[in-house]
């Protein structure tokens, strides 16, 4: 080759890759200022979301606009990292409103159709709570363990409310776990002096035999039951409770009622027919009649063959008995296996309702709980009894619904019927049909839980107002 084609080669080449870097760095220009343009987009709103907020605090007392200002809103990503923490739905300032705290139940930090979600999206639809209530909600991890939760809470409300003016109260709504979290953070002097009323939905207050591990053990593998059964529901019910530690430990019935039976009469001495409990004694939670007094329960119950009746089932005068035995193990494959939904009804809780029904409890009268059937009432996770915060007693609770709803001193109790566990907190595609009466207030209409919800906090919000007006008068 000779000199000038050499020369003619290297500059061609030289002068290509000129052109494809300029075009690459045309490109990379255009890139950069479309990500300008985006982030611009991002950026200004939230620009002008602080220039309000900050006008706001300009034009309203510093006391009024409290720490709530600096607040995280609720991130749309969340992590184990982001968990243990109190977040805003907006950056709208706190002002005169009242803070409602959400506590969800277990599991909740990571679904994307959880139950403080909905409950958020029902309260947007009502202008009356908007005016007087400001929402938040605790996201903490499932899988610690309750001291660790309930420590994370009350670090989180100190934090953000402390400063809140006296007159200024709290309200909390709190479903399954989260109630027994906000239970063992109302022990607290400060704050249960900060909390003016909880709602509580299906909250286990005493804990439930399903999540006593020895004793549901011990009623799932009775001598006169098949092996092949007895090694079925043991084996779903070790399996549903594998890594579930922190349920086992707190919300372990805690025999509030004395009714739990003692297995092991080798171990004690025989007493009669039944034998010297080595059952260590309940004692009364602290500041229980204060936590009582500012509760509204939310309970629910799903009818069985014992809920009209506290006898025996009889097949003969009961066709539907004998239909569910002949068919009950596919049944509970089905329960427990399958996610199948009913209208307002698990086919899981179905089963463990049934299963909590006739839990063998010990009362002087039936001392094998052969015939009693204490927990007939329940949701297919939590007895009735528990649900209601009923206070320590001597003699098991044996009673109808009217009987054990007069021995609660809870401020308020609604119960509703045929909804599970799951679905009192709206867990459903047709919302419609959880559209239902309170069967202790059947006067007051019909509404869905999340209804139900804002209608107490809105009527709260108005006996507050009712109650300052005289105060400001003298």
């Amino acid at each position: 080759m000779t000199p000038d084609r050499l020369f003619a080669r290297i500059s061609g080449t030289i002068s290509n890759s000129s052109r494809t870097l300029c075009r690459q760095t045309a490109r990379q220009r255009v890139a950069v200022g479309v990500l300008g343009i985006i982030l611009l987009g991002m950026v200004a709103p939230v620009r002008a979301q602080d220039a309000a907020i900050a006008l706001h605090a300009e034009k309203n007392p510093p006391d009024l606009v409290t720490q709530d200002l600096d607040g995280m809103r609720l991130p749309r990503a969340r992590n184990w990292h982001s968990l243990n923490q109190l977040y805003t739905f907006d950056r709208t300032p706190l002002g005169k409103r009242i803070p409602v705290v959400l506590v969800p139940g277990r599991a909740e930090e990571f679904q994307q159709n959880s139950w403080w979600k909905g409950f958020h999206k029902a309260t947007e639809r009502d202008s009356e709570f908007q005016r007087h209530y400001k929402l938040y909600t605790f996201l903490y991890n499932s899988k610690e363990e309750l001291s660790v939760q309930a420590h994370g809470l009350a670090n989180e409300l100190r934090r953000r409310f402390g400063r809140l003016p006296k007159d200024q109260p709290l309200m909390l709504v709190t479903y399954s776990l989260g109630g027994v979290i906000a239970r063992d953070v109302m022990k607290e002097s400060d704050i249960l002096d900060r909390v003016d009323t909880q709602i509580a939905i299906a909250v286990p207050f005493h804990g439930s035999p399903m999540f006593d591990p020895e004793w549901f053990s011990e009623y799932l593998s009775p001598p006169n039951r098949s092996p092949i059964r007895r090694f079925w529901d043991r084996s779903i019910y070790r399996g549903y409770m594998f890594g579930k530690s922190n349920l086992t430990e707190g919300l372990k019935w805690d025999n509030f009622d004395s009714s739990k039976p003692q297995f092991h009469p080798s171990t004690v001495e025989v007493a009669g027919d039944q034998v010297t409990t080595v059952i260590a004694p309940y004692k009364e939670y602290p500041k229980a009649d204060e936590i009582r007094s500012k509760t509204i329960i939310y309970a629910s119950y799903l009818e069985n063959g014992y809920t009209n009746s506290n006898q025996p089932l009889n097949p003969m005068r009961l066709p539907r008995y004998v239909l569910d035995n002949s068919v009950k193990l596919p049944k509970e494959l089905v329960a427990t296996v399958l996610p199948v939904y009913g209208a307002t009804v698990h086919s899981v809780f179905t089963y463990m309702n049934n299963q909590l029904a006739n839990t063998p409890t010990y009362t002087p009268e039936d001392p094998q709980g052969r015939n009693t059937h204490l927990y007939r009432f329940n949701d297919g996770a939590i007895p009735l009894s528990s649900m209601l915060f009923l206070k320590p007693s001597t003699k098991p609770y044996d009673d109808n619904l009217t009987g054990l709803v007069k021995a609660s001193t809870v401020r308020k109790v609604r119960v509703f019927v045929n909804i599970d566990h799951t679905h009192i907190g709206e867990y459903s595609i047709r919302q419609s049909i959880l559209v239902k009466p309170d069967l202790i207030h059947p006067e007051e209409g019909k509404r869905s839980p999340f209804q139900w919800m804002i209608h107490d906090l809105n009527q709260r919000y108005q006996e507050i107002t009712a109650q300052a007006e005289p105060k400001k008068a003298n």
